[in-house]
């Protein structure tokens, strides 16, 4: 048995101090997550705020300790998804900021209008599919890691990736 398991163990008892450690190893994996989906830092830090007590709260139902991480994320991810349906889609993604003038500023700029094309396009894919993009091109996740965090296995991570993929090349190209 891990050291997380057993303090995956004594949090399910009600142990304050081990939620307070689980915490601290797993909440910037929730706050990516939910920024990914929610696209505003401080709607992602609510996000993360809720689920944690969410996840205090519901502690006794978790039945496979050793996978407090994507039991976690998917609580992340479902109240992420939740304040977009009531917002309306997505939240618009934080602008970048002017780069400064410089020698080579012209091509720090073009970089920055092609990232937001394609958070833009990211944006616009079914919500499976943008999870899945997302966590692969931008934490660079395996499929097998980005299946355990959306709660489904790493074929269907794949299969959704490709389709992704497929749709944003239709969505740049045009």
């Amino acid at each position: 048995m891990t050291d997380t398991t057993q303090l995956v163990l004594r949090f399910q008892a009600g142990d304050r101090t081990s939620f307070g450690t689980l915490y601290a190893l797993t909440r910037e994996m929730a706050f990516r997550t939910a920024l990914r989906i929610v696209r505003c830092e401080s709607d992602a830090d609510d996000m993360v705020q809720a689920a944690y007590l969410r996840a205090w709260e519901a502690r006794d139902r978790l039945q496979q300790p050793e996978r407090f991480q994507a039991w976690l994320a998917r609580i992340v991810v479902n109240l992420s998804r939740t304040r977009c349906r009531r917002r309306g889609r997505f939240v618009e993604a934080d602008a970048a900021p002017v780069p400064a003038v410089e020698p080579r500023a012209h091509v720090t700029l073009e970089r920055a209008q092609s990232r937001r094309a394609l958070d833009t396009a990211i944006a616009t894919l079914s919500p499976r599919q943008n999870n899945v993009v997302a966590l692969r091109l931008r934490e660079d996740l395996s499929f097998k890691e980005i299946g355990a965090r959306l709660g489904c296995t790493d074929v269907a991570a794949r299969v959704n990736y490709l389709y992704g993929v497929r749709n944003l090349q239709v969505r740049m190209a045009a």
